[in-house]
């Protein structure tokens, strides 16, 4: 951050819990944002059957409530840092 003229001011962390009904309720989230990244990586002719070995798990994780995704994060707040004084040229 001091590269680029920035002090950090504060640094705090998060852990978001995301919860979903099913397997297909997490597919639906996936597609919808960034995440459908990580789906585009299956080749398409595997991606059926990859979704049905995840329903697969369902019973284990169902039992808790549901399927959860845990994400953590870390904020960092940066201020500018005030410009270091020239010299007056002589």
């Amino acid at each position: 951050m001091a590269a680029a003229g920035l002090a950090v001011t504060a640094i705090s962390e998060h852990r978001i819990e995301s919860r979903f009904r099913d397997v297909d309720h997490w597919m639906e989230w996936m597609w919808s944002h960034g995440g459908r990244a990580l789906l585009r990586r299956i080749p398409a002719e595997h991606l059926a059957a990859a979704t049905d070995a995840a329903r697969a798990l369902r019973p284990a994780c169902l039992g808790r409530g549901g399927l959860t995704l845990t994400t953590g994060i870390r904020v960092t707040v940066a201020t500018p840092q005030p410009a270091a004084a020239c010299p007056e040229p002589s």
